[in-house]
This record gives structure tokens, C-alpha cells and sequence, in this order.
């Protein structure tokens, strides 16, 4: 039930073929899309600043255990690591390139050089019900900020970890 975005052309050697995001953005509560990446200014380091494709899973255990060893819950990585959904439980917060390209083959939508394009397979046709806001990834940048896609203009940035903002999840198949 989800949308395809990435097929991997090493698919026989890292044992994946298909990046799939989840239909629709993770509601954490039933009600309120937004969440903190972490809520503290504390480097995690090392797995958690995967940025390529098929760093995300990695990215997301590294930050599910420090956060559980660390005594904080409900952050991003924690919600998308227990989401069951469409009989799957294997989902994961992408990592900053992951999203990048759910954007472009999703939503139709990159930066280059501060200049916006649409996909020019695409258009303007935006699929999988994106809202023209920030998306975490699971991409640490410092021990204050993460990276997040800005659906709105392709733009990657980074943002405070204890901000609150959307999250799409990902598996790999």
C-alpha cells in the first residue's frame, strides 16, 4: 500500500531492491503530526550520520537505541521503529538523501542551486499527500541539528533537534 520512490541498482549485493514510503504522513498520536528528532543538544554520532541511500535503517537503530538508553520516548525515530502498517513492521526514518529523492520522485520537487525545478517526468504532479512542509530525516548533522527536507521548494536543511516536524516512513524490500 505504499508508494515506490527508489529502486536500487545493487539490489543483489546489499539485499534490497525497492525503497517504499508509507502512504501517508505518520500521525504520532492519532492527531498531531509533528515531532521532535531528539530533545537534546547530545551528538548520537557514528551509524546516525548515514546521509546516502540505504543509510536509513541503520541510522534509525543507532538513534532508537541511544534515545532508549538515554530515557526519551516518542521521538521520530522511536514512533516510525514501532509503526505497524499494511502488515509490515520493518519501517524506518529516511535518511537525508532517501528523502531527498522520496521529494523529487514523490513530490516533484528538488533545489539546484537555489532554484526550484519539478521533475520534468512529473510535472507538477505531486503524489503521495505531501504537505509543502519539513520532513525529518534520520541524518544527524551536529549534536544541536538534523537534516530535514522542505517539501515546499526541494530545499535540504537543518534544523534543532527538539523542533517538532513531520515524518514519512520508509522500508526496504
Amino acid at each position: 500500500g505504499g508508494l515506490i520512490f527508489y529502486i536500487n541498482p545493487n539490489y543483489e549485493t546489499d539485499g534490497w531492491r525497492y525503497l517504499e514510503a508509507a502512504p501517508n504522513t505518520w500521525w504520532y498520536d492519532g492527531s498531531y503530526p509533528y515531532i521532535m528528532w531528539q530533545d537534546s543538544y547530545t551528538e548520537i554520532g557514528g551509524a546516525a550520520q548515514g546521509t546516502a541511500i540505504g543509510t536509513g535503517q541503520s541510522n534509525t537503530s543507532a538513534i532508537v537505541t541511544w534515545l532508549n538508553a538515554n530515557g526519551e520516548s516518542g521521538r521520530a525515530a522511536q514512533v516510525v521503529d514501532s509503526l505497524s502498517f499494511g502488515g509490515y513492521d520493518d519501517w524506518f526514518l529516511p535518511s537525508k538523501d532517501e528523502l531527498y529523492e522520496m521529494c523529487w520522485v514523490l513530490h516533484s520537487r528538488r533545489s539546484v542551486g537555489g532554484v526550484t525545478e519539478n521533475n520534468p517526468a512529473y510535472g507538477t504532479i505531486r503524489v503521495g499527500g505531501f504537505a509543502n512542509v519539513s520532513y525529518w530525516s534520520s541524518s544527524e548533522y551536529s549534536s544541536f541539528s538534523a537534516w530535514s527536507q522542505f517539501f515546499l521548494n526541494g530545499n535540504q536543511e537543518y534544523g534543532g533537534k527538539p523542533n517538532v516536524i513531520r515524518v514519512r516512513a520508509v522500508r526496504a524490500f
